[in-house]
């Protein structure tokens, strides 16, 4: 990107050719705008995530028993008597009440007899989960709003991709790719409350967003580079080599992490979200020492990788805030082992991680960037 811009400048400069200058605005207006909706985009990734985890934390994964809609309901319901069957009510068709311990899903609309009819309901069998928790439904409502609400930049990129997809093919399939990843987080989210949440998907659902982070990382590189890089290759090789470890190490370790995380879901549906979590950390296999424990081995690497990009960009403090921020996760995963789980920290600690993620991709992008 950066050379097609020199190149432009330099024509432009020694040519009078109003007509390139014309081109290259017109060029670099497009880049604006791109690069704000993909920043939108990552934005709004990172939402997603906090909004997940703070569902997770807080067992609420299943306070919207459907989906895309809650109960049935555009507006998800705030008060119990809302999903409770009324005599004499207007109840629209898709509409769920929890009645007998089940829920039961209005089969058209229609306006309720004195009596209970059963033939104008079908009971709900996708899962067996009943239970309407106010809270929780709107903690989960609000996490689907920010997934709906990344879908719009990124259409909007997409859209505007196809314009120059003859002259900038490879844009239009980061977009396309960033695309698939969105569409699987959400046909897997439609998974995980049609399964009651089944802990492989729950890794799974992970991986995609991190995946999805990365695509949009790289592509926010192809329309805003980040100025000229140092031409030393050594150093440049050095670097590349180094984050690709950070980043192959940090994919490993968030694996790890949901893997822990899926087996605290278990406990969480055993005991519930208010149970004391003391005796918890007792009842973890041997999974949650390895993630402890790779931590060291992260912090090793990232430092190694400061080092070398120090050396190759000694005014850029990009690597030293990946390495704070991997301190700081551990100091959060510390807290998290020794504390007995609070739930509160466990959204920061993705939320880190997540952070660091991007930045790892960026370092990584940039070293690869020099050379093209």
């Amino acid at each position: 990107m950066s050379q097609v811009s020199c190149f432009f400048d330099m024509i432009a400069a020694k040519v009078d050719l109003p007509l390139l200058t014309m081109e290259h605005s017109t060029k670099t207006s497009f880049n604006s705008r791109m690069a704000w909706l993909l920043q939108a985009a990552i934005v709004l990734t990172f939402m997603v995530m906090l909004a997940g985890s703070v569902v997770r934390a807080t067992g609420s994964g299943m306070g919207c028993p459907d989906w895309p809609k809650c109960f049935g309901l555009l507006i998800p319901p705030t008060d119990v008597e809302q999903v409770t069957w009324h005599a004499n009510s207007d109840y629209s068709q898709g509409q769920m009440i929890v009645r007998d311990e089940a829920l039961w899903k209005a089969n058209m609309d229609f306006t309720t007899a004195e009596s209970w009819d059963k033939s104008q309901w079908t009971v709900y069998t996708r899962h067996d989960y009943a239970i309407f928790n106010p809270v929780h439904t709107w903690i989960e409502y609000i996490n689907r709003l920010f997934g709906a609400l990344l879908g719009l930049p990124m259409l909007i990129a997409t859209g505007m991709a196809f314009t120059v997809m003859r002259s900038r093919p490879r844009l239009l399939g980061g977009m396309m790719l960033a695309m698939f990843f969105l569409g699987f987080e959400a046909w897997l989210g439609k998974l995980l409350v049609d399964g009651h949440l089944i802990p492989q998907q729950i890794t799974l659902h992970m991986v995609g967003a991190f995946a999805l982070l990365a695509v949009l990382v790289n592509v926010l590189r192809s329309v805003k580079p980040m100025g000229q890089h140092s031409d030393q290759s050594k150093l440049r090789v050095k670097v590349k080599r180094w984050a690709i470890a950070v980043i192959v190490l940090l994919a490993v370790q968030v694996v790890l992490g949901t893997q822990v995380r899926e087996q605290i879901d278990v406990l969480l549906k055993t005991f519930g979200v208010h149970d004391s979590r003391l005796a918890w950390m007792g009842q973890l296999d041997i999974t949650v020492l390895v993630h402890r424990s790779f931590s060291w081995m992260l912090l090793i690497a990232s430092w190694y990788l400061h080092r070398a990009y120090k050396a190759w960009q000694p005014s850029s403090p990009l690597t030293l805030m990946l390495l704070i921020g991997f301190v700081l996760i551990a100091v959060l995963g510390a807290m998290m082992y020794y504390l007995s789980i609070p739930a509160v920290i466990q959204p920061a600690h993705l939320l880190l991680t997540a952070v660091t993620w991007m930045i790892g991709v960026d370092v990584l992008v940039r070293s690869w960037q020099s050379t093209n």
